[in-house]
């Protein structure tokens, strides 16, 4: 068939949109819909995913879940469109990630990179080809897992799925390496590479294994910075079309992102300009934020800002509290003449430093909420968009507040930030209100803010609206809703023995709030998590008496610190 024909279709199926445009339902059925699917070459078939892409734009995810599960759009022959042996399971699989994983992998703020960029490129690569059919029959299986109603599949069917996803992870993984040992490194190779990382690392989520998917993204984040051009920012601007390198680096800092907003050790590597990392692209910058013209532009101009905050609270305040930490614990020590609030001049140069850069950063953030505020002022937009930006701006602003101040009660100055994240994350979960659906997606929306709700704000009612929210959450990336919220429901039962009723609004005093929350280890077969926290409270016994009976932790800076650990069960 000539491209002209193809053209025709095209044409013919923008029409059919208009026409059943009215009816809000594009029906599946439908022959010429069927037609652009069943193309006979991959040179069709990326003209049907186009088309069908926009198509399902213009009826609207809901209606297209209604329509077209994976149970009635089985007839499509896999085989005619990614080149592999068909039967049931394939179709099964391809149709569950056309009309399911590709929109629940997807951000608030889609960028057609599951449904269009990614369905592209399996067109002429195995390797995506294997990774999307497994990663489809993974996140099936996971959702299976969730279902309550007496409505999933057969057993056999739950049985077979994950063998058929690990057997395709594993063939991708096969071709993977055959294509990297092609010492011929062009540009697509380069996109097969990273967009498979992605792809296994929602893979090794849902299977429950963080530590490979850390693995990946660094193996990504690695790729990113020793392969792309330092110019290639500055080329996406000039000429307004994003490179599918460029694209695949926002994606890889949301990812990184996410990983240090969960990791609490983890140093985040940023990607200032999408090239080598040297160590002035650590610094920030006051020019940083440029106009917004779109939702998308303001996400990515708050996820650099991001990932430079997470390097700056980990890499140097961190390094700055333990070197104080030190000092204390030397100072403890039975030597003459010591004194605990002594400052050298270079702890103080630090310090002058730290909060020079962290008012830098601030003004970076006032600066991207003044841009923010007057792009949705002029424009209208959807209601979860914005709150997913606002849900992501409120979280970062509190943690670089507070990154300086050694006391929990520092926290309290942000109870309205705390009010306006549940806010928003209710604006998030309120369509799924109506038929609660503990789905997964690949990047973080609402868990995060508010399992930093749940565990810092001691405002009550809050609190407790935080954890039940997280409840509903399902999975984001690596962090589970139903997880943080058995942690955070921990957290504030110890907190409310203490409780004084005298006090502010708060009620809970500084001793009695739990300081640094480790998970020591998870056990999601058994729905167990082993918790480790401490509390600390001022003892002049242990800042002034060496006492041999306690350890060096425990004797820092005078305080007596308090452990708690636990085996929650949700």
């Amino acid at each position: 068939m000539t491209t002209k024909y193809w053209e025709i279709v095209r044409l013919r199926l923008l029409h059919l949109i208009c026409v059943e445009r009215s009816t809000g339902a594009l029906k599946r059925n439908n022959p010429l819909y069927m037609l652009v699917f069943r193309a006979l070459d991959r040179a069709e078939w990326l003209i049907g995913i186009e088309a069908a892409s926009a198509a399902e734009k213009e009826v609207g995810i809901q209606d297209r879940h209604a329509l077209s599960g994976p149970e009635n759009d089985l007839s499509l022959d896999i085989h005619s469109v990614l080149g592999l042996p068909s039967d049931l399971q394939d179709r099964r699989a391809f149709a569950h990630f056309r009309h399911r994983s590709a929109f629940d992998l997807s951000s608030y703020l889609d960028d057609d990179f599951w449904d269009a960029y990614v369905l592209r490129l399996s067109a002429s690569s195995n390797v995506i080809q294997h990774g999307l059919l497994a990663l489809s029959a993974q996140h099936e299986a996971y959702l299976q897992s969730k279902v309550s109603d007496g409505h999933s599949p057969s057993l056999s069917h739950q049985s077979s799925i994950v063998p058929y996803s690990i057997k395709h992870y594993q063939h991708a993984v096969r071709a993977l390496n055959e294509r990297l040992s092609d010492r011929k490194q062009t540009q697509k190779m380069l996109e097969e590479t990273l967009v498979a990382c992605i792809l296994f690392i929602g893979m090794e989520i849902l299977q429950e294994e963080d530590l490979p998917a850390l693995m990946h993204l660094e193996g990504g984040l690695k790729i990113l910075s020793n392969n792309i051009p330092s110019s290639l920012a500055d080329e996406e601007i000039a000429s307004r079309e994003m490179s599918p390198l460029l694209r695949l680096a926002k994606m890889f800092t949301r990812l990184d992102v996410q990983a240090a907003s969960y990791i609490p050790s983890r140093i985040s590597q940023p990607l200032q300009r999408y090239g080598r990392l040297d160590q002035d692209d650590f610094l920030p910058s006051r020019s940083l934020i440029i106009p917004f013209d779109t939702l998308l532009v303001a996400r990515d101009a708050l996820d650099t800002i991001r990932t430079k905050i997470y390097y700056y609270t980990r890499a140097k305040v961190a390094l700055y509290q333990r070197l104080l930490r030190s000092k204390s614990e030397s100072l403890l020590q039975p030597v003459e003449g010591g004194d605990l609030s002594s400052s050298s001049p270079h702890e103080t140069q630090s310090l002058n430093s730290l909060l020079n850069e962290r008012a830098t950063f601030m003004h970076n953030l006032a600066n991207w909420r003044a841009r923010f505020e007057s792009l949705i002022a002029q424009r209208s937009h959807g209601k979860e968009e914005i709150s997913a930006l606002w849900l992501a701006y409120l979280s970062i602003l509190i943690t670089l507040s507070t990154c300086l101040d050694d006391h929990e009660t520092a926290y309290d100055a942000y109870l309205s930030h705390f009010q306006d994240l549940t806010s928003h994350a209710k604006v998030i979960l309120a369509p799924h209100e109506k038929a609660p659906k503990k789905g997964f997606s690949l990047e973080t929306k609402v868990i995060q803010p508010l399992f930093l709700t749940a565990l810092k704000c001691r405002e009550y009612h809050t609190r407790v609206e935080a954890i039940a929210l997280l409840r509903g959450c399902g999975k984001e990336g690596p962090w589970d809703g139903d997880i943080e919220a058995a942690i955070a429901g921990y957290v504030m039962s110890i907190e409310e023995l203490h409780r004084d009723q005298r006090l502010d609004t708060f009620g809970i005093p500084e001793h009695a709030r739990i300081r640094d929350v480790e998970l020591i280890h998870i056990d999601r077969a058994g729905r167990r998590v082993w918790v480790r926290c401490s509390t600390r409270e001022f003892d002049y016994k242990v800042r002034d008496t060496f006492n041999h009976t306690l350890s060096a932790e425990a004797r820092r800076d005078g305080y007596r610190w308090d452990l708690h650990e636990q085996f929650l069960t949700w």
